[in-house]
This record gives C-alpha cells, sequence and structure tokens, in this order.
C-alpha cells in the first residue's frame, strides 16, 4: 500500500471518529445515508487531502479508440507534463516505454533507469513500481474518450493527455469535476 493511501485511509479513519465524538448526529446517520451519498462525501474529503499536486493521466489511443493510460501524481498541469509530452515525447516508442512504467510520481525528459525515489535524478521519470519498489499498477485500458474522462476524475486528475496514433500527436484536456472541456491539441 502506497504512503498516500495509508494517508488516505488515516485521515478517513480521524474523519469518522471525529464525528462520532463531535457530530454523533451525523455518525449516526450514515447508517441510514444511502452508499451514493458516503461516496460522495468520502471522494470530496480525499480530494481535499491530496489537493497538494496537480494529477493527471497519460496515454496512448487507438485507432480503435480506446486509451490505454496511467495516472501521474505530480506537475499534470500545461506547463509540465503537457510541455515535457510535447517536447520529449514525440517518439511513439518513448511513450510506450513510459506507459510501461505504470503509475508515475512525476513525468521528466527522461524515461531513465532505477533511481533513489527520495532522491531522483534531475529530469527523469520517477515510477511507483521502479522507483518506489510498489507493486506496478499497469494501464487502464477506457474504452472511449467519455472513460477515459472518468478514470481520470476518478484518480483526481485535473487533466488528461493522449497521444493519437491516428496522427500522430498529442492531446490534452482540462476536467473540471470530472466533464469534459474538449479535448485540444497540445
Amino acid at each position: 500500500m502506497s504512503q498516500t493511501t495509508t494517508s488516505v485511509i488515516q485521515y478517513i479513519n480521524f474523519y469518522f471518529l471525529y464525528l462520532y465524538v463531535h457530530e454523533p448526529n451525523i455518525y449516526f446517520k450514515k447508517n441510514t445515508m444511502k452508499q451514493s451519498e458516503l461516496r460522495k462525501i468520502i471522494k470530496e474529503e480525499i480530494k481535499a487531502i491530496l489537493s497538494e499536486s496537480t494529477r493527471a493521466r497519460v496515454g496512448i489511443k487507438s485507432t480503435s479508440g480506446k486509451i490505454k493510460s496511467i495516472y501521474v501524481h505530480y506537475d499534470g498541469g500545461l506547463s509540465n507534463v503537457g510541455a515535457d509530452l510535447k517536447k520529449y515525447y514525440k517518439n511513439i516508442d518513448k511513450v510506450k516505454q513510459l506507459l510501461n512504467l505504470g503509475n508515475l510520481s512525476s513525468i521528466g525528459k527522461e524515461i531513465g533507469e532505477k533511481q533513489d525515489f527520495k532522491n531522483p535524478h534531475d529530469g527523469w521519470t520517477v515510477a511507483y513500481a521502479r522507483d518506489r519498489g510498489e507493486r506496478k499498477q499497469p494501464a487502464k485500458i477506457s474504452n472511449d474518450v467519455d472513460t477515459f474522462i472518468k478514470d481520470t476524475d476518478y484518480t483526481s486528475g485535473e487533466f488528461a493527455y493522449y497521444y493519437d496514433l491516428t496522427d500522430k500527436s498529442w492531446y490534452y484536456a482540462k476536467l473540471s469535476g470530472g466533464v469534459n472541456t474538449a479535448f485540444k491539441k497540445l
């Protein structure tokens, strides 16, 4: 289990303990609360905890429209991940290498090699499995763009990027509450 996941679980446990002690009417109401309402509260709390970074999903869109993607935790905005993808990941083989790493802490100019997660090499991509020794999370397959947006939102992503095999170009969308604001060419 990742450190972030452990922190989220600890926070949720603390949250429910707080409700039990300070707001028992809310705590005991959870038993009658719809699952969807409880999920919404938990998701909002998780987003608040994870607000220290700009998360994104990065993928490859096949000619069939399916998108194979990975999660990127830090610097997912246009000026970082977007700029690096456009400048350094023009070759489909390099994009595939990136996705083969599984979920990432950050994207660098280079894929790089195994490195110390806490003291990464400047300009290298930092991968959770390769560099921190976590169990590899394989790339996720989304059947279409709408599902890709939902998958991005599920991981609290603010940006979604894909390399389109049809025209060999990068596209991005800035998400707003899980709503696609239309993909644009990067």
